[in-house]
């Protein structure tokens, strides 16, 4: 009986805690060539925010924006980042990204190393 209610005290301990999502932390571009200078950092509650300097080829912007993940499973998650400030105007963009060792790897945004 005793040990039964250690082992359901463990558990709710656990619950309690939880695990943190490995996206939470700081992230910075990982490839100057796909992504340039960008970084941005996940909460605890798979939201944040960045900043970077983007290129469309002929105009380089400074820009903010925010992101919100969402965790969908085996290491992928779906970004959706909104851009803010100076760069308002600019379009909502979504993308796939998958984690493996510390790296953040997007199928449009290029790789983000784990700062944290």
């Amino acid at each position: 009986m005793v040990k039964g209610l250690r082992s359901l005290g463990l558990v709710g301990l656990l619950a309690v805690v939880g695990c943190a999502d490995p996206v939470i932390g700081r992230w910075e571009c990982d490839q100057d060539d796909v992504c340039g200078d960008i970084e941005f950092e996940i909460k605890d509650d798979l939201t944040g925010d960045g900043d970077g300097t983007f290129n469309d080829g002929v105009n380089t912007f400074n820009c903010n924006f925010d992101v919100d993940a969402t965790n969908t499973g085996d290491s992928n998650y779906d970004m959706e980042v909104t851009f803010t400030g100076s760069c308002s105007g600019a379009d909502k963009v979504d993308d796939n990204c998958r984690l493996s060792d510390g790296i953040l790897d997007c199928d449009d945004f290029g790789e983000y190393r784990k700062q944290d």
